[in-house]
């Protein structure tokens, strides 16, 4: 029992293994991935109705019917320079009152690269009558007024409803 020390016969230990992550580690990236793609999508199906158009107008002085999905504001859409335009309400014959639109909206296309919401009304029924004459001889656009406070509520509403049932209170 004299002499040197013996070596252990079973080796070193081995270091304890590090416990796996829970399924949450995994499900919450997912769920924010999800997420995210989903609120791109809303954004942009939103911000396509917002922009939605009910017709283009020759700016040939001829009255032109344009039916409209709605009786919300709407407004003309041209570049400059700009015709000069009547709006009747095609139900009732009565002439629109158009004023300067509020904020300043403008779109761009691969066609129309320059184009500015100038003017606003808003219809009686759900078809008005367009007589524009001038301007550069471009159509004029007719579509509903973009509501950027409603596009932007109506975005995190739905995230936020939609969230609620990940989140328990």
């Amino acid at each position: 029992g004299y002499g040197p020390p013996v070596p252990p016969t079973g080796g070193y230990p081995m270091p304890p293994k590090k416990p796996r992550p829970s399924a949450w580690w995994f499900m919450l990236p997912t769920i924010l991935l999800i997420g995210a793609v989903a609120s791109v999508a809303i954004f942009g199906v939103m911000a396509f109705r917002s922009f939605k158009f009910d017709g283009p107008v020759p700016v040939d002085g001829q009255a032109h019917t344009v039916a409209l999905d709605n009786t919300d504001a709407h407004v003309l859409w041209a570049a400059s320079p700009r015709p000069t335009c009547v709006v009747t309400d095609t139900a009732s014959g009565r002439e629109l009152p158009l004023s300067a639109t509020e904020g300043t909206f403008t779109r761009s296309t691969n066609n129309r690269p320059d184009d500015v919401a100038w003017l606003e009304f808003t219809p009686t029924s759900r078809s008005v009558d367009v007589t524009c004459t001038g301007g550069d001889g471009t159509d004029v656009m007719v579509g509903a007024r973009p509501n950027v406070g409603q596009l932007v509520g109506g975005i995190l509403g739905y995230i936020g409803i939609h969230w609620a049932k990940y989140v328990q209170f």
